[in-house]
């Protein structure tokens, strides 16, 4: 899938669910929540998002590999 979405992030659904777990800290105050969502996020960045995207390059090669250059990989924009 490259359109609708995936046209401006690789990772919506990492994105999403991190900006959703930094809105239900805030309007909880959530300190702790805030504090854990970095590590968190640092380990689902090395323990799958590196990992996936080493075997989605191995699945489709090129195609993959200019997906990954015209997309960024969490932020929308380049």
């Amino acid at each position: 899938v490259t359109d609708g979405v995936f046209r401006r992030t690789r990772n919506p659904l990492y994105v999403g669910v991190s900006v959703a777990l930094c809105g239900i800290a805030l309007v909880f105050s959530l300190d702790w929540m805030l504090i854990l969502i970095i590590p968190a996020f640092v380990m689902l960045h090395f323990a799958v998002v590196v990992r996936e995207e080493r075997y989605l390059e191995q699945k489709f090669g090129d195609a993959y590999r200019h997906y990954k250059a015209r997309v960024p990989r969490y932020f929308a924009g380049n």
